[in-house]
């Protein structure tokens, strides 16, 4: 997992704690290739800002061919400037457009719980998330473990199998 970063002090801190991350634009071409991107099976922007998340996915996909990709899309998205069009071959992260910001803040306060439930049929990602928010449950899916142990981000338009795991926050 790498990390990019354009804040110097965020960069320091996910390093600090382990993480392997790069100071630098992930707009430029440069700076993808110091993180080995054309190595990555998944790409996941996870910025506030849509518009350098579909950006930065589009650069990951046309330059470098990562398979996967994931962006937020904030619920504000009002499809100007690089717009939703720009989705492609992405997967909205979340399965629904996300104010992230209130997620980092109770991230960075400790102020959540991580939850695992099993999947008991069949359904979709987004249905389970309208599930979630039919039951005033604020939630943020983070990711899917499957009955082999493998993970995988929570997506739009995946579906989740029966005793499959799903990984959250609230």
């Amino acid at each position: 997992m790498i990390f990019i970063d354009a804040n110097k002090t965020l960069s320091e801190q996910a390093e600090s704690k382990g993480f392997k991350c790069i100071h630098g634009n992930v707009l430029e071409e440069a700076t993808l290739l110091e993180a080995s991107a054309k190595d990555f099976r998944t790409f996941i922007a996870l910025t506030e800002n849509t518009e350098i998340n579909l950006l930065a996915s589009q650069l990951a996909n046309d330059n470098f061919y990562v398979p996967e990709k994931y962006v937020v899309i904030s619920p504000n998205e009002n499809n100007e400037g690089a717009g939703v069009n720009l989705l492609g071959a992405a997967s909205t992260l979340f399965a629904s457009r996300t104010d992230i910001k209130p997620w980092i803040e109770k991230i960075q306060s400790s102020n959540y719980n991580e939850v695992e439930t099993k999947i008991t049929k069949e359904t979709t990602t987004r249905l389970w998330v309208k599930s979630q928010l039919q039951k005033n449950n604020q939630v943020l899916p983070l990711v899917i473990l499957d009955i082999n142990g493998n993970k995988r981000p929570f997506g739009y338009n995946d579906t989740l199998e029966a005793n499959e795991i799903v990984i959250y926050i609230e």
